[in-house]
């Protein structure tokens, strides 16, 4: 539900492209499949930044470029920003200052 108003948020009140739109859900999906990897308990609220840090270097192990690891940081860097000014960050996340 969050990801899905994120995204809308792009596309109705941002007015990214679809394209950029789909592009930043991917990469929420992705973040969220590496996530269930690590600990199923795990959602896109429940994060910190070791956990990041442990998607990027995963990223880099695939073969990913720094261009393409930067853009996915982006995506997730506007995705809990855009929480943060919606106060859905329940407190349980560590990550805050980091997307700050």
């Amino acid at each position: 539900m969050l990801k899905e108003s994120f995204l809308e948020y792009l596309s109705y009140e941002r007015r990214y492209s679809e394209h950029t739109v789909c592009s930043y859900g991917l990469d929420l999906s992705k973040f969220e499949e590496y996530l269930k990897g690590v600990d199923e308990d795990l959602d896109l609220i429940h994060v910190d930044a070791d956990l990041v840090r442990g998607w990027v270097v995963s990223l880099m192990e695939q073969g990913y470029t720094s261009t393409s690891v930067n853009r996915k940081l982006s995506s997730l860097r506007s995705f809990y920003r855009y929480l943060l000014r919606k106060e859905y960050d329940s407190g349980g996340s560590d990550a805050k200052g980091y997307w700050s």
